[in-house]
Formats: structure tokens, sequence, C-alpha cells
């Protein structure tokens, strides 16, 4: 019996089914990607037989080992319909859930010239250029799919979704990068997504920015009025400056990243003062990856050379700790003299003592009168 997903799945998310298909490319062929080892082409063709489409196939394997295949549709909109009601829902009798795309590429392999999309290739994935957004503020209930139906629910070139995950504890880190085909997608969702709530927060978004290379600093001299890096402290160590720069990057445009190893902080610079003004004004205190953002101006002392003499937290200048120098030990005290008791005279020994203690209390006292 035929799978019946013109309805589609009950565990779909919520959103996928109104794809628009008057975006969607004038190809016949899906890319399906995250493939597990043992899904070869038989496989994925009764997969798809089982859901009333004959297909066509064809696995490859990209750089870093995976499996992706091209599915050849008989029809553009079988095709459409499946990519709109499966994407992101469970492949039967599996663990792993549906990875859909339009390709760029037929079943056989064989470059879609008249794709609509198509300028480029990824995998065999139509990339059509490669347009991407920061998504930020992103609650421990979304994940992939939930954010993939978000987006894919209003714009019909999306080309992946991902939240981004920490390694050590496997939580969500709250934010994430949704990837495009077509700049107008991008640029529409920066004003219509910003704001919107997925899951149980409102979304907050901006372009993704590629890493800046740092410079060598700023000056120490430099006027305060002049400085535009945000210092980063109490950073999460698994952070990276990709993703810091897509964090930050809704403030204005940033010059350069720098993580400090084993340090847990960063300097942002950006292009404008403003820009740092209001990142400072409005993420110091939050979130990221688990760890809460401490922010300030700061300057970066990253010139070789002489030592300097302290480094900059903030506004203010830390003086470096002073080198111990050894002092000579103090001179000895000389006290005055003591009489000893005559031996001519008769005293017994503790009339010795008593008065051998009085004069040694009585010398103290004239020495320490006379300091």
């Amino acid at each position: 019996m035929a799978y019946a997903y013109n309805q589609g799945p009950a565990n779909m998310a919520q959103g996928t089914g109104t794809y628009d298909q008057s975006a969607a490319p004038p190809g016949r062929t899906l890319w399906m990607g995250e493939l597990d080892q043992w899904m070869d082409e038989n496989y994925l063709r009764q997969l798809w037989w089982s859901m009333g489409e004959e297909v066509s196939c064809r696995i490859s394997i990209d750089k870093y080992g995976g499996s992706y295949a091209f599915i050849d549709f008989a029809t553009h909109e079988g095709a459409s319909k499946a990519l709109a009601t499966l994407n992101g829902s469970q492949i039967p009798q599996t663990n792993k859930i549906f990875k859909l795309n339009w390709s760029n590429r037929d079943g056989n392999g064989v470059p879609i010239v008249n794709n609509a999309l198509n300028s480029g290739s990824s995998g065999g994935l139509n990339t059509g250029g490669d347009y991407s957004i920061f998504v930020g503020d992103l609650g421990a209930d979304v994940d992939d799919n939930v954010l993939m139906a978000a987006f894919q629910s209003r714009y019909g070139s999306i080309r992946s979704a991902k939240v981004m995950i920490d390694p050590v504890t496997g939580y969500s880190r709250g934010f994430g990068f949704i990837r495009f085909f077509d700049e107008n997608d991008q640029q529409r969702s920066l004003e219509e997504m910003q704001g919107v709530y997925v899951g149980s927060r409102p979304l907050r978004v901006s372009v993704a920015r590629p890493r800046a290379k740092f410079d060598v600093g700023l000056s120490p001299h430099t006027p305060e009025s002049e400085i535009t890096t945000v210092f980063v402290g109490g950073l999460n160590n698994t952070i990276t400056e990709e993703e810091l720069c897509a964090y930050f990057g809704t403030y204005g445009d940033i010059l350069a990243v720098k993580i400090i190893p084993n340090k847990n902080i960063a300097f942002i610079q950006y292009e404008k003062r403003i820009s740092a003004e209001q990142a400072i004004a409005e993420l110091n205190g939050s979130h990221l990856g688990g760890a809460k953002l401490r922010l300030s101006f700061g300057r970066t002392q990253l010139n070789t050379g002489a030592a300097p003499s302290g480094f900059h937290y903030g506004n203010a200048q830390v003086q470096s700790m002073p080198v111990y120098q050894p002092q000579p030990p103090p001179a000895p005290v000389q006290l005055p003299p003591v009489d000893l008791v005559e031996p001519t005279k008769s005293i017994s020994i503790n009339d010795q003592n008593n008065q051998f203690l009085q004069r040694i209390e009585s010398n103290y006292l004239n020495w320490a009168s006379a300091e």
C-alpha cells in the first residue's frame, strides 16, 4: 500500500505543508542528504515506491565521506509535493529524517542547465549562491526541523537550517544559521522574520558574515571616543570566531574578531563606534553557548617587541604585578651591656636571677626611650 504523503506525515513539523511551489525551480530532481551507509540505491527506489512514486536515483559521496543522492521524479509536481510534505519528517522504519531540497542535477548526476536557481554546485545541491543569515535567541524547544519548518513555509529557496549544538552538553547553544539559494529570500527574511516567534521565543536575525582577519591591535593611545573594539569576557571555550561574528553582526559591520586561546575572552572590532556602543548596551549580560557574556570597550595589545607595562580590560588599564626585589636583612639590634653580679657578694641564686632580670628590664627601657 502506498504511503499517503500528500496529506503529510502526522509527525511533520507544522508549516512545511505551505511550501510555495511557485518559487520552486522547474526541475523534477531532489537532493536527498545525510544518508546512512546502508541506504543504497535499491533501498531508495523501494522507499519512494512505497510512497507512490517511481523514481530513478544515484548515490554519491562527498569529500567528507557523507552520502547523498539525486532523486529523479516522473514530474515536477511530484517532486515539489514530496519536498513540501516530507522534508524534515522521519523516514519510515528508521531514526533518520528526510533532508530534501531541489538539486541542480538529475538522477544520473547530469547538470540541469535550465534550473532557474542553478549558478553553482555543492555536492549536487543547488546552491544558486550561498546566502546565509544568523538566527539568535533560540529556545531549547527549537531544533533543525522546527527552524527549517518556520522558514520553509515562507521562503522557497531554503537550502538548510542548522541549530548549533554544544558538543560537551549536547544542548542547543541558542543560535543557528539559515542558508538560502536566493539572495532575495535572504533579504526578505531579515525584515520579515525579525521578532517572529518560533517555539517559545522571538527570533533575532542578522546577516551571517564571514570571519575577518584580525589586525595587530589598537594603539594604547587611541582616544576613548575613537575606540570601536568590544571586549567580550566569560566566553564559552567552544565558541568559534565565526559564531561570534554572526552573533555580534546584528549591530553593524565587523572588521575583525579575535578569540584569545585558553582565556575565555575575545575582541570584536566594529567599523563604527555606534555599533560597538549598541552591542555593549544590548548584549552585555546576554547568554551565548550557555555562558553569560561581559562586555565593555576594550583595547588589544598584540604588538610584538617590548613587553607592555600593563594590559587593558575595558576602560581601565590594569598594571602588571611589580617585580619583587630582595632586600638586605636588617642590621642586628645592639643592646647595652648588662652588669654582672660581683662574685664576692654572698647572694642566693633566686636573688641573683631577680636582680639580673631587673637590670635587663631597666636597660631595655632606657634604650627604648633613647630611640
